[in-house]
């Protein structure tokens, strides 16, 4: 027969042993709940270039000489227009028409226009914007892998970006105009 002694030590172990569980479940829980915090956070803040608000520094595209430049534009003082766009996209045949009436329209004086594409070879892009009416286009090329992780894969899409360098507006898919170029 136990004593009484034998007893409540016997249970005293098994309520530290439940105590102790009890706490690591909980300090799991709390751990999940910051880490998703945590996550959450750092998902806000990261800016992509289609957010509103991005400044344009260290990414990089190829003119079509084959020259490596930033896209970072503001050291001119020139606002920039950039066409995202894929030779063989359907859509972005549509939206050339309201690029070649925007190209017309700007002083360029003040703005920039900057065309970016995924598709590498520049004998192909070239010839494609010359058979679509935007021959002359400064036009660059940046890995789809690249692109995608900037979130211009999408395309047509068209961008504003201001003197500052900082993205004000984005159009994704076909836009039609209706921004005042006064600005």
């Amino acid at each position: 027969m136990q004593s009484l002694f034998d007893k409540i030590t016997q249970n005293l172990s098994q309520l530290a042993l439940a105590t102790v569980g009890l706490a690591l479940i909980v300090s799991n829980v709390l751990l999940v709940v910051e880490n998703r915090r945590v996550k959450n956070s750092l998902a806000q803040s990261k800016k992509f270039v289609t957010d509103v608000g991005y400044r344009f520094s260290g990414l990089t595209a190829r003119t079509l000489d084959g020259k490596e430049e930033s896209l970072f534009f503001s050291h001119d003082g020139k606002q920039t227009f950039l066409f995202v766009f894929r030779p063989s996209g359907g859509y972005c045949l549509q939206q050339y028409p309201y690029w070649q009436s925007l190209i017309k329209s700007v002083d360029h004086e003040k703005w920039r226009i900057v065309a970016i594409t995924s598709e590498m070879d520049t004998d192909v892009i070239r010839k494609h914007l010359e058979d679509n009416g935007l021959g002359g286009l400064d036009a660059r090329t940046m890995p789809a892998d690249e692109m995608a992780a900037a979130r211009l894969g999408y395309t047509p899409m068209t961008l504003h970006v201001n003197s500052d360098g900082f993205v004000i507006r984005v159009w994704p898919g076909l836009w039609t105009g209706g921004f005042d170029l006064t600005n």
